[in-house]
C-alpha cells in the first residue's frame, strides 16, 4: 500500500532527473572519438575504421553497431496521405538560442600550418585567442592538428531557451 502511494513521488523524481540530467557531446579528433552521452547510462559514437563510418549504441547492458555505408534494403513506399501535415521549419532565432544554451566544458585546439614562417608570425595572435577566451588555442611546431572539446547541456536548458526564443 505505502508503495502504491509513493509511486508518483518516485515517478516525478525520476521525471525531474531525466530533465536535468546532463548530456556530453565530445569530440576529440586526435583519437577520433566523436560521441554523445547521456545520463551515463547511453552513448553514441561515431567510429572510423579504414574507409567504413560506424555508429556504435549503448544503452545500459546491451550495445551495437551499424555501418553507415552500408548498402540498405529498399522500402516500399506508401502512397502519400493527401490530408498530411505540412512541416514547420524551426527558426534560426530558436535554434541559434539552444545552440547558445550548451556549456563549454573543455576546449583545446592544436595547429600547425605546415610552415614554421606563417606559425611564427601567428602565434602571438593565437596566445592572444588563448588569453581572452581561458581556452586553449595553441600553435604547435611539429605538425599536429588537433581539436578536443567537450559541451554540455541537459533537456531542461534546451527546453527552456526553446521556449523563450
Amino acid at each position: 500500500m505505502i508503495l502504491i502511494e509513493a509511486f508518483p513521488i518516485i515517478f516525478v523524481i525520476a521525471f525531474m532527473y531525466i530533465l536535468f540530467a546532463p548530456i556530453y557531446i565530445t569530440l576529440d579528433s586526435s583519437n577520433n572519438l566523436y560521441q554523445i552521452e547521456v545520463l551515463k547510462l547511453a552513448k553514441v559514437k561515431i567510429i572510423t575504421h579504414d574507409h567504413d563510418l560506424f555508429l556504435e549504441y549503448k544503452i545500459a547492458f546491451w550495445s551495437t553497431r551499424s555501418n553507415l555505408f552500408s548498402q540498405k534494403k529498399e522500402k516500399i513506399q506508401p502512397s502519400k496521405n493527401t490530408f498530411a501535415r505540412e512541416k514547420k521549419s524551426i527558426s534560426f532565432n530558436k535554434m541559434h538560442a539552444v545552440w547558445r544554451s550548451f556549456r563549454v566544458k573543455q576546449f583545446s585546439v592544436y595547429v600547425d600550418f605546415g610552415n614554421p614562417q606563417v606559425n611564427g608570425i601567428l602565434y602571438p595572435v593565437f596566445l592572444m585567442a588563448s588569453k581572452l577566451t581561458n581556452k586553449e588555442i595553441i600553435i604547435n611546431f611539429e605538425g599536429t592538428n588537433s581539436v578536443k572539446a567537450k559541451f554540455e547541456n541537459s533537456i531542461a536548458r534546451m527546453l527552456w531557451a526553446y521556449i523563450l526564443n
